[in-house]
């Protein structure tokens, strides 16, 4: 089995008081296509689609987790509420050579964060701490891909959110590569079910 992996700290901080935007990191990681997302979640999922349509396994919890396929061929966009995620989702992908891999991230998933981000066509619709995307091909000449993403704190003002200072957030990422049933172990012990 090989194992990798890395811890990114990411700095954001307000160098004043004046009203400016609201701010947050937003870490992703490009996928290659063909794999399962793999999401814990507390309860049900409460979801939002960000780049419709969003297919309605992207909403089923089975076995206390979202397994979204992601197959780069059909473009869709969805974010989690920070309410039901628990600061780990993975990322299980077999290999042609008959290994698997799976890529775990850690983060900080903090439910009472505002998150800003927002659907375009629902502004005011916050609280996304986690998101995924499905490339529908055209990106990339062709190539399938697609990405799941996780945003730190918020900091900024606005008119019911006030954040100053600064705020370090810890992204973890883990890889592991080896044989098939040996890696879909780790996924089932690190993320606590198996598509």
């Amino acid at each position: 089995m090989l194992t990798f992996g890395y811890d990114q700290l990411a700095v954001l901080e307000r160098l004043d008081d004046q009203p400016q935007p609201l701010s947050e990191v937003w870490n992703l990681v490009q996928l290659n296509a063909g794999g399962t997302v793999i999401i814990p979640v507390i309860g049900e999922a409460r979801a939002s689609d960000y780049v419709k349509p969003v297919p309605a396994f992207a909403r089923q919890v089975v076995n206390g987790a979202l397994h979204l396929p992601l197959n780069g061929q059909q473009q869709f966009k969805i974010g989690y509420k920070a309410l039901c995620m628990t600061g780990r989702m993975g990322y299980l992908h077999d290999l042609p050579d008959g290994r698997a891999y799976l890529l775990v991230r850690q983060f900080f998933n903090d439910p009472s964060n505002l998150y800003a981000e927002e659907p375009a066509e629902e502004p005011g619709n916050t609280g996304h701490s986690v998101h995924v995307y499905n490339d529908g091909g055209a990106v990339d000449q062709g190539r399938p891909f697609c990405e799941m993403e996780c945003s730190g704190h918020t900091l900024g003002f606005n008119n019911t959110f006030v954040k100053r200072g600064s705020d370090h957030h810890t992204f973890s990422l883990w890889a592991y590569v080896g044989a098939r049933e040996a890696v879909r172990e780790i996924a089932r012990q690190l993320l606590g079910s198996l598509p």
